[in-house]
């Protein structure tokens, strides 16, 4: 994030405001997605990210996404069985 945003790591916080950083624009909104399937193997569509304020927000999306994934696929092993 802090290489995608031009920012010193620092700077990101919880508090760090997205949509105040000029570089916050639909192409980071996509580099960010990719980022985040790349790394945390979760899926997060384009408009849930740009109702992330701040960096606190993206990462609790991020969160919940993953608790779900990993709830569905727990329940998805069950009907295999």
């Amino acid at each position: 994030m802090a290489k995608l945003l031009e920012v010193n790591v620092e700077a990101l916080t919880d508090e760090f405001v997205l949509q105040e950083n000029r570089l916050w624009d639909s192409l980071s909104v996509v580099s960010t997605i990719a980022a985040i399937d790349s790394h945390y193997h979760v899926v997060i569509k384009g408009e849930e990210i740009e109702e992330c304020y701040t960096l606190g927000d993206l990462f609790r999306l991020i969160e919940q996404k993953s608790v779900n994934t990993k709830h569905t696929a727990s329940m998805e092993n069950q009907h295999e069985c």
